[in-house]
């Protein structure tokens, strides 16, 4: 089985090389990996860093939203499975073998402890076959700009009866836990807290309608 790992990231390439030293120590040897980290064209420092790795890369415009660099994520992944993943986590030893021993429909919720009661977690991983069902063959809805996504998705499992958490938890450092500093990545996308936030009211009154185009 292919598992394809697509990782925004913006000026944080410490992070991101922590990240895929992580995926490749921590992932076993009972799967392919597809590493993807997708970049903003100007993050020069990233990008030299990752040429002396030898891992591809794709490059987006300045200013590009982690939604877009999902979504382009996934359009150049070849895995059976999609991981959505992100600079500022980390994952446990085996996780994959462990996940994949949690029973699903395609879709499983990735954990960092936080979340109990509700059908959400901050990221997530899918059946390539599972995206083009049930979320319109997009890794993350494409009308979001940074929030948002992943309490459609949570959402839209939750409805069909899909939503399962994988039996792992992930490290998740973030500035709302304390657990990292809030660096200029972060305020970046503070701006889009609150449009964001009508816009998933909306979409939730609409029933999540696909209405974009699906990127596979």
């Amino acid at each position: 089985m292919k598992i394809s790992i697509v990782i925004p990231s913006l000026n944080r390439s410490h992070q991101l090389l922590t990240l895929i030293g992580n995926i490749q120590a921590t992932s076993g040897k009972d799967f392919s990996i597809e590493i993807l980290p997708i970049i903003d064209v100007d993050d020069l420092t990233t990008k030299s860093l990752l040429d002396k790795t030898g891992i591809k890369y794709y490059l987006t415009p300045p200013f590009s939203t982690p939604i877009f660099k999902w979504n382009e994520g996934l359009r150049h992944s070849s895995g059976d499975w999609i991981v959505q993943g992100a600079d500022d986590i980390l994952f446990p030893e085996d996780w994959l073998k462990k996940a994949f021993l949690t029973p699903n429909h395609g879709f499983l919720a990735l954990s960092d402890g936080r979340m109990k009661d509700v059908p959400y977690e901050p990221h997530y991983m899918a059946e390539r076959t599972w995206l083009k069902k049930y979320m319109g063959g997009v890794l993350a809805c494409p009308k979001y700009n940074h929030y948002f996504n992943d309490l459609e998705i949570g959402a839209r499992a939750n409805k069909i009866g899909q939503f399962i958490r994988a039996r792992i938890i992930i490290q998740h450092n973030h500035c709302v836990w304390n657990t990292a500093k809030k660096d200029s990545t972060y305020k970046k996308g503070e701006k889009f807290f609150n449009l964001d936030r009508v816009l998933y009211d909306e979409r939730k009154q609409l029933n999540f309608p696909d209405d974009f185009s699906s990127v596979i």
